[in-house]
């Protein structure tokens, strides 16, 4: 039997409300060349035979049972066992995303690497937050660990089995907290370079009893300095070098105070004589470390005799000066190093971007798959539309392609053209090549951007229509994420990127002073859906005028997206925003680099054209009414 390229390692312990989830969420994979390893760590709930019972089913689940040890030595033996060339963990409260292991193989073909890190969802009973990645290679484990996109949980990364097979690398067992942190740098440090996805791939599920939500007491607060020591003897051990392992420790030390500082009712005696031997330790590893003048003063104030009260209070305070002092300058060095990573990312972006090209012209002249499909998700077909002009047919295949490349197959994929410009003669052999896997070709009147929603109305009003731009390669599951915003509120347009109108003292602000790229899931009337990140349009949403050329072509003929907006609330239609990757919702990549220079400039430009038009086509409907 081959190995399977994914093997995902879960650890359980008494989960049993979650771990069905958990479990369901990696079977239920798209892609599917994985094994699961669960290791029941002596649950004294039902998790045990749940575990069991999904082995019976199933032949990708193996489960091993042990006696209580703790999550790293439930890890490691699941480290021993996993057959897969990558391994990922995922904790039994938690879940995946069902794209996750097929996202993370499609970056794999883009991109080497020995390491790869995606976003995840942190979610409670109170609230969501999201944790972006931007999609860019760090080719320097020391610039990595760094930057504000280290994680410090294993389980957001995808590690190479061979590599910890190779370095031996294993989680220690003796440490209540920061073992991931103790595992990862170990890893890291002996690997090159690491590449982010920019996806949310996993949920992260903060519930009363998780750990993070256990109350912090002193082994809590010195398993990071014990982390240290651990990273530490193997770095001696493998002769990493110290520009690597300088940063992480002395961050150990850190996260050690910040602990510390939160334990209620502390006594000092299990404190210091702990401190003060890790402390003599790490200067055993790591003699260079006693330069750092804040951990040699805690190590005196920490071994102090009660009596001597108001001395450890002075030296209290100048600890305190000591470490404003030191995070002061660690921002500014913070500060310098993101803005020379955000000059590395734009060119690895460039990378990326012509990777893409590359890899949607191979699948475009190569493949023989159907880019639509016959199946039904709703009551209504999905239809992609878009239009395109000029020279921009000749590149308008790769949009396209990468349209038939979806998580979620679109029914129809049309794209409308001026009759006055194009006909089935003049128009190029990659867009008649496309027609034999389900793309279809229609012609209308030229009227400018409306091409690709109001020729689509007219012709499947009782159809759901999601519009794209004709310059931008979107993400993989464009559709998938609007169809699934669509079915929790049928009722409303759903978009991918766009702003929101604001007021002052009565009156709508100029365009330029709106919240731009908005990043929320209120229904608004006030949301103003954005063309480029793909909006959808359920069935019979818009005002009966919005096929009426002489009135939009009078008002707004630059503006099709103020005018959409303006039918949308004559219906009495809302809006909201849907779920996107990237926190400024840009889910896609520009075809053409220039063409994003282009844009801004254009955006500029067009801000006060905005302005003249959104009052064209507001008064004219008492917009305006509608809205305070």
């Amino acid at each position: 039997m081959n190995s399977p390229l994914f093997s995902i390692i879960i650890p359980v312990y008494n989960t049993e409300k979650y771990l069905s989830r958990c479990i369901e969420s990696v079977l239920s994979q798209s892609y599917t060349d994985f094994e699961i390893i669960l290791i029941n760590d002596g649950s004294t709930d039902n998790s045990g035979e749940i575990c069991n019972a999904y082995a019976k089913q199933n032949d990708k689940v193996k489960v091993y049972h042990q006696n209580n040890a703790g999550v790293s030595a439930a890890r490691n033996v699941g480290l021993e066992n996993a057959q897969g060339e990558w391994v990922l963990f995922v904790d039994s409260d938690d879940w995946v995303e069902a794209n996750y292991l097929e996202t993370v193989n499609r970056k794999m073909q883009l991109i080497y690497a020995d390491l790869y890190i995606y976003g995840h969802r942190r979610l409670s009973n109170k609230e969501m937050d999201h944790e972006f990645c931007p999609a860019y290679t760090v080719e320097s484990h020391v610039n990595f660990v760094k930057t504000q996109f280290y994680r410090h949980s294993c389980w957001n990364y995808v590690f190479r089995n061979s590599i910890i097979k190779k370095w031996d690398i294993k989680f220690p067992i003796e440490l209540k907290h920061a073992e991931d942190q103790a595992f990862l740098l170990k890893y890291i440090s002996t690997i090159n370079n690491v590449v982010l996805i920019n996806k949310i791939l996993y949920n992260y599920w903060d519930h009363p009893d998780s750990v993070v939500n256990q109350h912090v007491d002193v082994s809590w607060a010195m398993s990071n300095i014990l982390a240290a020591n651990d990273f530490l003897k193997f770095c001696k051990l493998h002769n990493i070098e110290e520009s690597f392992y300088e940063y992480p420790v002395k961050q150990l030390y850190i996260d050690f105070f910040t602990y510390y500082t939160m334990i209620e009712h502390l006594n000092k005696k299990n404190v210091k004589q702990g401190y003060r031997n890790t402390y003599k330790e790490t200067l055993r590893l790591y003699p260079e470390f006693k330069k750092n003048k804040f951990f040699r003063l805690a190590n005196y104030s920490l071994s102090l005799p009660e009596t001597l009260y108001w001395r450890k209070q002075q030296i209290k305070n100048k600890m305190k000066k000591l470490f404003n002092k030191i995070s002061r300058l660690f921002g500014f060095y913070l500060h310098l190093h993101y803005i020379l990573d955000q000059k590395h990312c734009e060119i690895l972006e460039e990378v990326e971007r012509k990777l893409r090209i590359v890899q949607l012209q191979n699948q475009a002249f190569f493949s023989v798959e159907m880019g639509i499909t016959n199946k039904k998700y709703c009551e209504h077909d999905v239809i992609l539309s878009l239009t395109s002009y000029g020279k921009r047919i000749y590149n308008v295949y790769l949009i396209i392609e990468s349209l038939m490349q979806q998580t979620i197959k679109p029914n129809k994929i049309i794209l409308w053209l001026a009759e006055d410009e194009f006909t089935m003669d003049n128009i190029p052999q990659t867009l008649k090549n496309l027609q034999k896997r389900g793309l279809t070709i229609e012609f209308c009147e030229d009227i400018k951007s409306y091409k690709k929603l109001v020729p689509a109305l007219i012709k499947y009003p009782d159809d759901i229509i999601i519009t794209v731009d004709d310059d931008i390669l979107y993400q993989y599951d464009l559709v998938e994420n609007l169809l699934n915003s669509y079915k929790e509120n049928p009722e409303i347009i759903h978009f991918c990127r766009g702003h929101r109108i604001k007021f002052k003292d009565d009156v709508i602000e100029k365009y330029i002073n709106w919240d731009f790229y908005i990043n929320d899931s209120i229904i608004s009337k006030l949301n103003f859906p954005t063309g480029a990140g793909g909006i959808l349009y359920p069935p019979h949403c818009l005002h009966s005028d919005v096929s009426n050329k002489n009135i939009f072509m009078s008002l707004a003929p630059y503006a099709d997206d103020v005018w959409f907006k303006a039918m949308s609330l004559m219906k009495g239609t809302l809006s909201i925003k849907s779920f996107t990757h990237s926190s400024t919702s840009e889910d896609f990549i520009f075809f053409n680099s220039e063409i994003q220079t282009e844009t801004s400039l254009w955006k500029n430009i067009n801000k006060t054209k905005n302005d003249e038009q959104i009052r064209a086509v507001f008064e004219k409907y008492n917009i305006y009414e509608l809205i305070r």
